[in-house]
C-alpha cells in the first residue's frame, strides 16, 4: 500500500489539482486514510478482511464531520490491480463532488 498505492494515488490526485494530500496506513484497522485541504476533506478505505481481495469499504467526510456513509468499494472487481484501486478511489472522490476531473 505505502510503496505502490500511495505514490500512484498522489500522482492521480495531483492530476486533478489536489496536491496537499496526506496519506497514511492504519494497520490496526486495515485502513488507508487520506486528507487534504488542511484536513477539510478526508476519505477512508477499509480492507475489512485485511487483504486486497476481500471486502472493501469507502467513507468520506468534509469539514471535520465524521464519515456518515460507509459504501461498498470495488465489489464487482474480481482482480484488484493498482490501476483499478487508484481509478476507483478517484472515481469516488469525483462522485462526492470534492474532486473534478480535468
Amino acid at each position: 500500500i505505502e510503496e505502490h498505492f500511495f505514490p500512484a494515488l498522489r500522482q492521480a490526485l495531483a492530476n486533478i489539482n489536489i496536491t496537499d494530500v496526506n496519506l497514511s496506513w492504519v494497520a490496526a484497522q486495515n485502513q488507508v486514510r487520506g486528507s487534504w485541504g488542511e484536513g477539510k476533506h478526508e476519505f477512508i478505505i477499509t480492507f475489512t478482511q485485511g487483504d486486497l481481495k476481500g471486502l472493501k469499504t469507502f467513507a468520506y467526510s468534509s469539514y471535520g464531520a465524521p464519515p456518515s456513509t460507509l459504501e461498498s468499494f470495488m465489489i464487482d472487481e474480481r482482480k484488484v490491480t493498482l490501476e483499478l484501486l487508484v481509478f476507483y478511489t478517484i472515481q469516488r472522490l469525483v462522485a462526492q463532488k470534492v474532486a473534478v476531473l480535468n
